[in-house]
C-alpha cells in the first residue's frame, strides 16, 4: 500500500500534463508574417486645363493607411497600421489598402485631398510584398483668388466669406489659395464685401455685402479673380461665375 499512493501521484501529474497540452493544441495559432513595403506612391495635380501629368509623392507623413481584408487564420481585418522605413510586418493573407490624407487636406487653408484604395495583394510567409499607390487625382478643390487693379484701386479692405462642404468657414482678406472640399452641385454660395478708396467715385459696398455663387470641380484649380468694370453709369463687379452691381456718386465715373 505504501508504494500505491506515489504510483496515483504520478499517474495524475502525467494526466494533468497531458491535458494541458492538448488544451495548447488547440488554441488558434498566431498567423504567419510577410513584410508589405511601398514602392511608390503616384498622384496627379490640380489641373487648370485639360492636361494633366501624375507626380511621384516623397512626402507620405501626412496619409493614414488602413488594411482591409482576411488574414490566412480566416479573421478579418480592418485596422490603421502605420510603416517604418516604408516597411510594415502583418500577418499573411489577403487585402486592400486605403490611404487618405483628410486630416491634413482640412487644416487651416486645406491641401490637396487624396484618398484611394490599392487593387488585393496578397501577404506570403517570409516573403515581401511590393505595392504601388495611386492616388488619383485630388478631391477637393483650389481657389486661386486674384485682384485686379481696376479693383484694387476703387476698393479696399476687402474679405470674401463661404463653407465648403465639410463645413469650413473661410473669410479671405488677401489674394492667395485656399483648398474647398467639393459640395453635391458643386456650387458654393459666398459674400463679398469691401468699402471705397477715399477719393474715387464709388461707394461702399452694402453692410451686408453681395452674394454670389462659386462653381468649383473636384481636382480643378480655379483662378477667380476680382474686378471692377465701369459701364456707362454702372459699375460692375465680377469675381469668379459672379457680377454684382456696385454704387458710385453723382460725379462722371
Amino acid at each position: 500500500m505504501k508504494h500505491i499512493f506515489p504510483l496515483l501521484l504520478c499517474a495524475g501529474l502525467l494526466g494533468l500534463f497531458a491535458a494541458c497540452q492538448s488544451e495548447a493544441d488547440l488554441r488558434p495559432k498566431a498567423s504567419a508574417t510577410g513584410q508589405l513595403m511601398l514602392g511608390g506612391a503616384y498622384a496627379e495635380p490640380f489641373a487648370s486645363g485639360t492636361t494633366r501629368a501624375t507626380q511621384t509623392v516623397t512626402d507620405l507623413s501626412a496619409f493614414t493607411f488602413r488594411l482591409v481584408g482576411t488574414d490566412t487564420d480566416g479573421q478579418e481585418v480592418d485596422q490603421r497600421i502605420t510603416f517604418q522605413d516604408n516597411r510594415c510586418t502583418l500577418p499573411t493573407g489577403t487585402y486592400t489598402l486605403h490611404v487618405d490624407n483628410y486630416a491634413a487636406a482640412i487644416r487651416g487653408p486645406g491641401a490637396p485631398y487624396y484618398s484611394g484604395t490599392t487593387p488585393s495583394f496578397t501577404i506570403v510567409e517570409d516573403a515581401t510584398q511590393t505595392l504601388a499607390i495611386d492616388l488619383g487625382s485630388p478631391k477637393n478643390a483650389r481657389v486661386d483668388i486674384r485682384l485686379d487693379a481696376s479693383f484694387s484701386e476703387l476698393y479696399e479692405n476687402f474679405s470674401i466669406a463661404f463653407e465648403d462642404a465639410a463645413q469650413r468657414r473661410f473669410r479671405i482678406y488677401a489674394p492667395g489659395s485656399v483648398y474647398v472640399m467639393v459640395p453635391e452641385g458643386e456650387s458654393i454660395p459666398y459674400t463679398l464685401r469691401a468699402t471705397a478708396r477715399k477719393g474715387t467715385h464709388v461707394a461702399d459696398l452694402p453692410a451686408g455685402g453681395v452674394s454670389g455663387t462659386l462653381t468649383v470641380q473636384p481636382g480643378k484649380a480655379h483662378p477667380l479673380t476680382l474686378s471692377a468694370q465701369g459701364i456707362r453709369d454702372l459699375l460692375l463687379l465680377q469675381f469668379g461665375e459672379g457680377t454684382h452691381a456696385g454704387e458710385f456718386d453723382a460725379r462722371p465715373f
